[in-house]
């Protein structure tokens, strides 16, 4: 079983921007299908970045699961902030609209809705699907095999003393799954008997993509 943890979660945040006609990102790992590229990135300082590459990124959102697909990414490694165009995106027919919570983006069944915080929207997301190393490329092909975990709180109370939210989505399906749980310690509990209920229906987890917490770093080293 592979574990793909992202570096920091604060990088994993993505700036959705009504005024760019173009994706960024900053970090080469998020990208697949890279292709090689010249071109320019005029910043609010006038100053100007070049990008040598682009690539495809799936982004998924990491409090629904629900995912994005971008094409075209330009690689520009000293650009501050990880940028969404939606105009590339109501190109690539998906709807975008302000509503009472929040900004959302749907293309089909495909829904997912964006908070604003500070003024800025941004797409926090639980994992980057992309990358050249051997392990994120075999997550991109066995995504059938492949789960995303995320622990969020602490919470108040439930009546049942629960403080932490645990969600665990299946690449293949886009099913979900929601824990609740008084304890972070809990969390190795719950995947040991998620992954044991999977393997009674006869299929296996290969990969397990989170961010870096503790208790997920602790937790699948007891696996």
């Amino acid at each position: 079983m592979t574990f793909c943890m992202s570096a920091e979660t604060k990088q994993n945040n993505w700036l959705m921007d009504m005024g760019a006609n173009i994706h960024i990102t900053n970090n080469r790992n998020n990208l697949t299908e890279v292709k090689t590229c010249d071109e320019t990135v005029k910043v609010g300082n006038g100053s100007v970045l070049l990008a040598r590459e682009h690539g495809k990124v799936m982004l998924r959102q990491k409090t629904s699961g629900k995912t994005i697909g971008l094409e075209q990414v330009l690689y520009v490694p000293n650009f501050a902030k990880k940028i969404v165009s939606l105009t590339l995106l109501n190109d690539k027919g998906n709807d975008v609209k302000l509503t009472e919570n929040g900004m959302e983006i749907s293309k089909g069944d495909n829904k997912m809705i964006i908070l604003k915080k500070s003024g800025l929207y941004y797409l926090e997301v639980m994992s980057t699907i992309g990358g050249d190393n051997e392990n994120q490329e075999n997550l991109e092909e066995t995504g059938k095999e492949c789960i995303f975990i995320n622990t969020a709180g602490l919470y108040h109370p439930t009546l049942q003393g629960s403080k932490y939210w645990v969600k665990i989505v299946c690449d293949a399906t886009g099913c979900s799954f929601d824990y609740f749980i008084g304890k972070k310690s809990e969390v190795l509990g719950i995947f040991k008997g998620f992954i044991s209920k999977v393997k009674a229906r006869g299929h296996e987890v290969k990969f397990v993509c989170c961010d870096n917490a503790g208790e997920h770093q602790s937790t699948f080293k007891l696996v």
